[in-house]
């Protein structure tokens, strides 16, 4: 498997029914419509908490991420702060032996943001020490998921950068990124997050 090269500063807008479309082609993430579904499960059975977990896949360092598969975590974080998450570390340790045997990599860390936005919060920034992952948000609303967003750290540590989402095939190299709508909901033939 061959993480196809990032477009540079490439962007398309297209006009159709429904909510304006911007593609943005920097950064971005190849997740598969089945990885889609267990963060958006996961995010749900954990509400009002948050769910938390990785990802695993091939990474080009920074600017494209393919997922080969999403894997959920048990949070650790205390029952007293549900707005907070932690993965468990022996699952990771796990995770990255046998993706190394496969030529594969931990890429990302994926969480929910119950009942708050679809994008990293400062306490997210704070504990974001580890350059070249993708971090994937899951917004639930009243225990509904209601947007999914990438983003990945830039690389001074300040800030999170938003990273596109396309539900192609895992990392395949002719998978076409496809359009988010305002909602950052994948447009027409993708699975969107509703």
């Amino acid at each position: 498997m061959q993480i196809s090269p990032s477009p540079r500063r490439s962007t398309a807008r297209r006009r159709s029914e429904g909510p304006r479309r911007l593609l943005v082609m920097d950064r971005l993430l190849h997740i598969a419509p089945r990885d889609l579904k267990l963060l958006a499960d996961a995010a749900e059975r954990a509400y009002p908490r948050e769910a938390c977990g990785l990802l695993v896949g091939r990474s080009d360092g920074g600017e494209v991420f393919g997922v080969t598969h999403a894997v959920e975590s048990p949070n650790l974080a205390p029952a007293a702060q549900p707005d907070r998450f932690e993965i468990d570390p022996a699952l990771r340790l796990r995770l990255q032996r046998e993706a190394r045997e496969r030529g594969e990599a931990v890429i990302g860390i994926w969480h929910s943001h119950p009942d708050g936005p679809a994008r990293p919060s400062a306490t997210d920034l704070a504990g974001a020490w580890e350059a070249g992952l993708v971090w994937v948000v899951v917004q639930v609303v009243a225990g509904q998921v209601v947007r999914t967003t990438a983003h990945c750290l830039a690389t001074d540590g300040s800030r999170f950068l938003r990273v596109e989402i396309s539900d192609g095939p895992g990392a395949a190299p002719d998978c076409a990124p496809r359009a988010l709508d305002d909602l950052g909901r994948l447009g027409k033939g993708g699975m969107g997050t509703q």
